[in-house]
């Protein structure tokens, strides 16, 4: 287990500290959640507002003993709903892995390659004659091995070997080596390969089709930088590419697609489920702020009672917590007035083939037009220049 706390400072500056490789005798979820415990006690963290955790089905019961223990320091924010938080990047490896199950022997077959240029010296040197000779500017490396458990770590080995294609075909043609190689058996059967031009096709196929994922993971991943933002805006594109894959005409893309689609329903499909601390960090954007919600959530939810209900509901959410930490320190929230324009990106250097780009070009564009470009005080102030609760809607 690795345990990570990213937390603000008094400078306000972001931390992170990390506790690598911790033994848990048993999964139970108390284990799990008095470990968590002891090492906040340590590192003398006493607030904390969300503990990202996968779907384990332990967690929930280590999530119940911390919210128990947190609620005994004092430091417990709006009781609690926001503390369990699930891995935004964990959710996005399980609709990968479901999509690439339809691709297995393919992927497989590139690996066994990619396994035998790298188990020696010399096979390494034969793969960089082929290269040569086929005028491939292998100024990038060579593939690099996945970890086949590590859904990215595949998809970057796939996006290197399919510009290698016709090296490796030329490999085939001329090293017997290789192609003896194929015909060991290996737990009984042989191995997967060489790839067939259907294989790289698939491979080529699945490539463009995860980068969107990849490229969401790095931003999730992110480890110097607010992420909480991200998740909600990345879903956006998510769900238009999967609906681009599913009405394509390629069986494949539609397969992989509706297999991917089913599992992002179940997670991500729900609002009214999600943690909804995901939405308040879009809200506190001040590029994007409540209009995003208008704009996003009937990509996912058709209907329109059920949005305008979401929207007012996070609406609530916001004005709670504001008053919660207005309570707690009002100079802090005295200083909060202070409002500046937020910047808004040159849309005309906005690449229309990037998914993501496009859809916050077509955002940006709708806030242009409702003239949401200054920041309106959300927040009523007295004029004694008391902080003051706002009435709960």
């Amino acid at each position: 287990m690795v345990l990570t706390a990213h937390f603000i400072d008094d400078n306000w500056t972001l931390q992170k500290r990390i506790l690598n490789f911790i033994v848990i005798p048993d999964h139970k979820g108390n284990t799990i959640g008095k470990l968590v415990e002891s090492c906040l006690i340590n590192w003398g963290i006493e607030k904390v507002f969300a503990i990202v955790v996968d779907n384990a089905s332990p967690n929930q019961v280590a999530l119940d003993y911390m919210k128990e223990k947190i609620g005994n320091w004092g430091q417990l924010v709006v009781k609690g709903s926001f503390l369990h938080l699930r891995c935004c990047c964990h959710i996005l490896n399980l609709i990968v892995r479901d999509g690439m199950e339809e691709l297995d022997s393919s992927i497989e077959a590139i690996r066994n390659c990619v396994k035998f240029i790298r188990s020696s010296p010399a096979r390494l040197e034969k793969f960089r004659k082929c290269v040569a000779k086929e005028k491939i500017d292998g100024k990038g490396g060579i593939v690099p091995l996945d970890v086949c458990t590590r859904w990215n770590s595949t998809y970057f080995m796939l996006d290197i070997a399919v510009k290698f294609k016709k090296a490796f075909i030329r490999l085939e043609d001329e090293d017997q080596q290789f192609q003896n190689y194929f015909q060991e058996r290996v737990g009984g059967k042989l191995r997967d390969g060489p790839p067939r031009n259907e294989d790289w096709d698939k491979a080529a196929s699945l490539v463009r089709f995860l980068k969107i994922f990849y490229d969401a993971t790095l931003q999730f991943s992110g480890t110097k930088v607010v992420t909480a933002n991200q998740p909600l805006l990345w879903m956006c594109t998510i769900v238009g590419e999967l609906e681009k894959f599913i009405n394509s005409e390629e069986p494949l893309l539609v397969s992989i697609g509706t297999s991917m689609k089913k599992k992002f329903d179940k997670y991500w499909l729900k609002l009214q489920d999600m943690n909804k601390i995901l939405l308040i960090a879009v809200v506190l954007d001040p590029r994007y702020k409540l209009l995003y919600l208008d704009f996003f959530f009937p990509k996912l939810q058709k209907d329109k009672d059920l949005v305008a209900g979401m929207v007012k509901e996070v609406h609530k959410i916001f004005l709670k917590l504001y008053n919660e930490y207005a309570e707690a320190d009002p100079l802090a929230a005295q200083a909060s007035v202070d409002a500046t324009r937020p910047k808004v990106d040159n849309l005309a250097e906005i690449d229309e083939e990037d998914s993501h780009a496009a859809n916050m070009k077509q955002f940006m564009m709708l806030r242009k037009e409702k003239d949401v470009i200054e920041i309106k005080d959300e927040i009523e102030w007295s004029l004694s220049g008391q902080v003051k609760k706002l009435p709960m809607e």
